[in-house]
């Protein structure tokens, strides 16, 4: 059985709570305003390097209600498509209808579709998978020659611990630390040019002054997102 380079005495998760059939009573107003938190500086840092490359297409995927897309990369894309599973069209049609849609089942490839970008985004989606591989594949084949992927996942160490063998989080399938996920994604076959870890959550100004002293003395809350930049081979 693939470990996806992660320590061999962790017990990853063998079912996944990843598809949601009733959007409506998903996305209740809590969630949305959570999924406008988490993960923030992932898009902040993908928006930042968009101002450097004026013009590129972007896709978000496994983008969930897509409001830090809209705030941080439609600004500074020239396209942004949304990827997601299909039961999210008609709210993305209804709420969204400014940017392109793709239904698509992640664990199962891109079918026919066969545009590429020049940033690709994919923040906190590869964790709740059972083959992570089929989403980097799907990853892979959206990213254009010269393009950069941005993709993070909890870091495990900073979020429960050296000693943790399984994810306390009963959605996610399996977490890696900073080693392991590079190493996995390396094996993809992908260029790590960047890793980093931030805060899982949006801090106001003056937490996210503090972040790099208070880091030390609660990894969960400000390092515990784990950011890989890469390109391909």
């Amino acid at each position: 059985m693939d470990s996806y380079c992660i320590k061999p005495e962790y017990v990853a998760r063998t079912n996944a709570r990843t598809k949601v059939e009733n959007i409506e009573d998903y996305w209740t107003e809590q969630r949305i305003r959570l999924s406008g938190q988490y993960q923030w500086d992932v898009y902040r840092l993908a928006a930042q390097h968009l101002t450097q490359h004026p013009g590129a297409s972007v896709a978000d995927v496994g983008c969930g209600y897509p409001r830090k897309a809209q705030q941080l990369l439609a600004p500074q894309a020239d396209r942004l498509t949304l990827f997601d599973q299909p039961s999210m069209a008609p709210l993305m049609a209804a709420q969204f209808p400014q940017f392109d849609f793709v239904p698509v089942d992640l664990e199962a490839g891109l079918g026919e579709y066969d545009r590429q970008f020049d940033c690709v985004v994919c923040a906190d989606v590869i964790e709740h998978l059972i083959d992570p591989t089929a989403l980097v594949n799907v990853l892979k084949a959206l990213l254009a020659p010269s393009g950069y992927l941005f993709i993070s996942t909890p870091e495990r160490d900073a979020a429960h611990g050296k000693q943790c063998t399984a994810s306390k989080h009963p959605e996610h399938v399996r977490e890696w630390n900073l080693e392991e996920f590079q190493n996995y994604l390396r094996r993809c076959g992908l260029q790590v040019r960047q890793q980093q870890q931030l805060p899982f959550k949006r801090l106001n100004p003056l937490l996210a002054a503090c972040a790099p002293v208070l880091a030390g003395l609660n990894p969960a809350r400000f390092r515990s997102c784990q950011l890989v930049v890469c390109q391909l081979q």
